[in-house]
């Protein structure tokens, strides 16, 4: 009597449960795949940059961006090229990679550090205002002395002896 009542739904339940369990595993399995993928492509995009190949470490870093950027290699790979631009003295270049990384990153620890080094390349661009407006924009409190002290450094360059005082302080 039961069987007859209930067997329907009982087996519909159970196929459905499988079915969940096996689209989350395939789920799963996908995106674990996803990331070693990333994972390589990011080592050569390191490898490239040791050897220093320019070419081949934008391609690589191109290819994060492009197919990976969900995953917090393109996220590394965007601070590793802002580094080098900074280094290169290409400042604009430098800041676009660090913006890609506050708009698109998912790794809110990342996005905070390249607030505050976007932050130092606005200032190096003589744009202290938009630093300090974006260093208002960290959230996480164990960034605060990091961001106290880029402060100081912008009132500093702003001629703000104060300001920049209580900031360091």
């Amino acid at each position: 009597q039961w069987w007859k009542q209930y067997g329907k739904t009982v087996i519909v339940a159970v196929i459905v449960a499988f079915l969940a369990s096996w689209v989350w595993h395939a789920w799963q399995k996908q995106h674990e795949r996803l990331l070693q993928t990333a994972s390589i492509v990011y080592e050569r995009l390191l490898t490239s940059i040791i050897r220093d190949d320019q070419a081949a470490a934008h391609q690589q870093a191109d290819r994060l961006f492009e197919h990976y950027p969900r995953t917090p290699y393109a996220q590394l790979a965007a601070l590793i090229l802002a580094r080098k631009a900074v280094y290169d003295g290409d400042l604009e270049e430098a800041r676009k990679k660090l913006d890609w990384v506050v708009k698109h990153g998912k790794n809110s620890a990342l996005k905070e550090l390249a607030r505050v080094r976007e932050a130092r390349v606005l200032a190096a661009l003589n744009k202290p205002k938009e630093a300090l407006a974006l260093l208002h924009k960290v959230d996480d409190k164990a960034y605060l002395p990091l961001v106290q002290d880029v402060k100081g450094d912008i009132y500093m360059q702003m001629d703000n002896k104060d300001a920049a005082r209580v900031a360091y302080q």
